[in-house]
């Protein structure tokens, strides 16, 4: 910098050659610009639930005017949003913030040195909070075991983590049904072992609770003691199982009877046996359905009884002909029952003839294994009408077969 000095007249001052502590000292005074502070917000989680809270930081650089060394203020405040904001700390650069209504919310962090202001804004979505769904539960499969066999029960169970995620699910197998008692080695494990005391069909139900809700399924277990006795006994175990298709094709998987086969018109009477424990290939030395009666009934009734000739006897369907339109086995077998004359009987009059032939027949196609399932179909004349499973599940139709 060079200042240069004319006029008239004369001073003599001290050069830095001549003195230089005494040379000329130039002084200069000046003010220095306030900038405003700069900002930055965030969040720690930009979507939330409503019920969750969000945590919110910002921090402000600032060059320390007009207060040397400078003093802010924090200020949390409201942009845009569809409800109200409650801060923990509205005045402290680190807060929290809850909602309550759903949507988007620009939270906006305003810092002030006392003169000037800078800001910055932090955007936070709020979704609904989830509504707790019943945990899902499956037993499994039916089963058909031997008494002597220790099962695994194999279920399955899931969770949605409500209510409360840290809580674990209760987990429970229960005996609902049997003639005999199972004992269930880990009744609180999905995946278990069984073993029974007798033979026959038990129910287990395996449930789920979260603390809310509970969820149960059922499965089914037959057990045989094929070495003791060449002799099974399979009833009916669902209600559509058993069923009825009109003369127009139409079906009726919900009757609470059994119409063998006059109903307005004549009809077909299907009988649907799950979980057959007869080996392939097995001799059957005989074999008959035994029927409850429902309603009784003298008039003159001939009946034709045959079995669909499949290895494993497809579930009846809600559907147009879906008993007529299955392929029969060769042997039928003709039934004319005595009077029914007592409700609720269930004796050799309700009894059919030896189906043996027809069972022979299934028992020997190539795909049978035991478990499998078949089905017995009626037709004919007159009627006689038993129960259904759907109308008396204990009195519904059950398959009797011996075999060698």
């Amino acid at each position: 910098m060079v200042f240069v000095f004319e006029g008239d007249g004369t001073r003599t001052a001290e050069a830095f050659d001549g003195d230089a502590n005494g040379a000329p000292l130039l002084t200069v005074t000046y003010t220095q610009s306030n900038s405003a502070p700069s900002v930055s917000a965030s969040v720690d989680i930009p979507v939330i639930q409503l019920s969750d809270t969000a945590y919110l930081n910002a921090t402000a650089d600032d060059d320390g005017l007009p207060v040397e060394p400078g003093f802010l203020t924090h200020q949390w405040s409201v942009g845009n949003g569809p409800g109200g904001v409650t801060f923990g700390d509205p005045d402290s650069p680190s807060t929290s913030a809850s909602f309550n209504v759903v949507g988007t919310y620009d939270l906006i962090h305003t810092v002030s040195d006392g003169q000037l202001s800078g800001q910055d804004t932090v955007t936070v979505t709020v979704e609904p909070t989830p509504q707790n769904q019943a945990p899902v539960v499956m037993a499994g499969d039916d089963q058909v075991i031997d008494i002597g066999e220790v099962m695994a029960l194999n279920g399955f169970v899931d969770d949605d983590g409500l209510p409360d995620a840290g809580v674990p699910l209760i987990i429970e197998w229960t005996q609902v049904s049997g003639p005999g008692t199972a004992v269930v080695q880990d009744d609180d494990n999905v995946s278990t072992v069984v073993s029974y005391s007798e033979p026959g069909v038990y129910t287990f139900e395996l449930s789920a609770y979260d603390g809310e809700l509970l969820s149960t399924d059922e499965v089914v277990v037959t057990v045989v003691d094929f070495v003791a006795s060449n002799s099974v006994t399979i009833p009916i175990i669902n209600g559509n199982d058993d069923m009825e298709e009109f003369a127009d094709g139409g079906p009726d998987l919900v009757s609470s009877d059994l119409e063998m086969t006059f109903d307005k018109s004549n009809q077909i009477v299907g009988m649907r046996f799950q979980a057959v424990p007869v080996p392939n290939g097995a001799i059957i030395t005989a074999a008959h359905v035994q029927f409850t009666v429902d309603e009784v009934d003298s008039a003159p009734t001939d009946l034709i009884v045959q079995a669909e000739i499949t290895d494993n006897s497809a579930p009846f369907a809600d559907e147009m002909r879906n008993l007529s339109s299955r392929s029969l086995t060769l042997a039928s077998v003709p039934w004319s029952p005595p009077a029914w004359t007592v409700r609720g009987q269930s004796g050799a009059p309700q009894q059919t003839p030896d189906l043996a032939g027809l069972i022979q027949e299934i028992v020997d196609q190539p795909g049978w294994t035991s478990g499998n399932a078949l089905s017995i179909l009626v037709e004919g004349n007159g009627v006689r009408t038993a129960e259904s499973f759907d109308g008396d599940a204990d009195s519904a139709a059950r398959l009797v077969i011996e075999y060698q």
